[in-house]
């Protein structure tokens, strides 16, 4: 039997070649920018510092975080850009034969790998946000037993875990949302597809036959 329906390919995102390039290009220099804020967290961290030296820390601090909200900025342009509407959207109307698959039913492969969630990306986000937690429990501790508080010094410090933040929300709300596949098993054989007793094979059965079907099929998203 044939299927006719009205066929609409809709596409959430619309990159060219050089918004891709760019999205790739962003997405290093957040990599590098997080190699930069772990190698200095360290060294703060493990280092007994002079009050300019913490002043000159926290600078440094606040440059990363300006540095990183701007990538992620440009990012979120870029993606923004992308996800507009198309100028012409085309609806075909055809009878689809039995042996070709639906087209509404294929996945959108049009979605570039670059804007994808990177599970290292993330852990190495979380992994810095610590160490700044950290970080500003020693700093603390020591400047403490001073008498004296490196206010410039947390400051940027703050600053920066702020930014690490806003970075790792932004590559969670902008990967694609993952499809939810969902399979239908059909399974005959005379027995109740929930408690798996036989079901007796007489005319009464249809009914619950069908019942059985429904709640083979039924899935609970």
């Amino acid at each position: 039997m044939s299927r006719s329906r009205s066929q609409r390919k809709s596409r959430r995102f619309f990159f060219s070649e050089q918004q891709v390039q760019r999205l790739k290009y962003t997405n290093e220099t957040l990599r590098t920018l997080n190699c930069s804020a772990r190698s200095q967290l360290q060294h703060v961290r493990d280092s007994y510092l002079t009050k300019k030296q913490y002043r000159e820390a926290g600078d440094s601090f606040e440059i990363l975080a300006l540095r990183i909200n701007s990538v992620v900025q440009f990012r979120d342009g870029i993606i923004t850009a992308a996800r507009a509407e198309p100028e012409v959207i085309r609806v075909v109307f055809g009878t689809i034969c039995d042996s070709c698959d639906d087209p509404l039913d294929e996945p959108q492969d049009d979605v570039p790998e670059v804007l994808k969630l990177d599970g290292g990306q993330l852990a190495e986000i979380d992994a810095l946000v610590e160490l700044a937690h950290r970080t500003e429990e020693r700093v603390s501790a020591r400047c403490m037993s001073r008498g004296t508080l490196p206010k410039a010094f947390f400051t940027g410090l703050c600053r920066l875990t702020r930014a690490l933040l806003r970075q790792r929300r932004h590559l969670q709300v902008t990967a694609p949302e993952e499809r939810t596949r969902i399979e239908v098993r059909e399974e005959w054989g005379g027995k109740c597809g929930q408690c798996g007793k036989p079901l007796p094979d007489d005319d009464s059965n249809q009914l619950t036959t069908d019942r059985a079907m429904r709640a083979s099929t039924r899935t609970d998203l």
